[in-house]
Parts: C-alpha cells; structure tokens; sequence
C-alpha cells in the first residue's frame, strides 16, 4: 500500500509544479483535503465494520483512491505548503513514521488479549502514543542533531 502512495506523491509533485503557475483556487485544495481525509477514515473503516458496508471490491476501491489521491494531491500541495500546520506535520512525519510500529507491537497485546472491548481504542490509542513519542523524539535527537548540522556546515563554508 505505502509504494502506490510514495509513486502517486512524486507523480502529484510533478503535476503540482506545472499547476503551481496557474491561478487555481485554493478551494480545490481545501476540498481535495477533506475528500482525501475522509475517504482514508472511510476506507479503513471498511475493513473493520465489515463487507456489507464495502460499495467497490477490494481491487476497484484501490484504484478509486489512488486515482482520487493522485488527482487531488497536487492542490493539496498547492493549498497548503504555505500554511504552518503543513511545515509541522513534515518535521513531525518522519520520527512518526520511524516510531510508530515500535508503538504497535508494545500495544497490541493489551488491546488484543481476551477482552476484545478495548480493540476499537487501539488506532485511537497508538496515533496518539506514536504522536507523543515522535514529538520527543524530534526535541530530544532530530532537532538538536539539525542545530549541530546547521553549524558545522555554515562554519565550513565561511
């Protein structure tokens, strides 16, 4: 699933640059947000609340968000690469991504032991975990390994 999503965000660079000239609005942005937000949380649910809520087979349902990902992300990028939000979740996305399996395999044998009530909070649970450990991660290694590599690399080309 990751590699489809990594092809379609250099795709939907290349076309962002050719848009990026152009006057569009940036509600189309704003729009292709929400509709991309959405339909992850929709997809995902899917698959935990069962078949009968499925309105595409699994193959169609891929194609449908990956065209629907590719088309949009260009004035996703468009929309919000001047918002701040969008420059924190990029210095956050990393140790996120670094972290976040670690997180699982800790958690997951409390929420899938013998009592299944708690299995619902395990991705509300882990996004927030991995979110707290990610945001640690940045100020105790990342940003301080990026001040040291800032100075060293502005002392040596003065």
């Amino acid at each position: 699933l990751e590699l489809p999503l990594f092809i379609a965000g250099g795709l939907g660079y290349r076309i962002y640059i050719y848009i990026n000239e152009k006057s569009y609005s940036d509600v189309i942005g704003k729009i292709g947000l929400w509709v991309i937000l959405l339909s992850i949380l929709g997809y995902n649910l899917s698959e935990k609340i069962g078949p009968e809520w499925k309105v595409f087979n699994d193959q169609y349902r891929h194609w449908i968000f990956y065209s629907m990902f590719l088309i949009l992300l260009p004035f996703i990028f468009k929309y919000a690469g001047s918002k701040n939000w969008d420059r924190k979740i990029g210095e956050i996305s990393l140790p996120l991504y670094l972290i976040h399996h670690l997180v699982m395999m800790v958690l997951k044998p409390a929420f899938y032991s013998n009592k299944m009530e708690y299995l619902p909070f395990f991705g509300v649970s882990t996004l927030l975990v991995s979110l707290i450990c990610a945001l640690i991660l940045n100020y105790i290694l990342i940003f301080p390994l990026e001040k040291y590599r800032y100075r060293k690399f502005s002392l040596s080309v003065k």
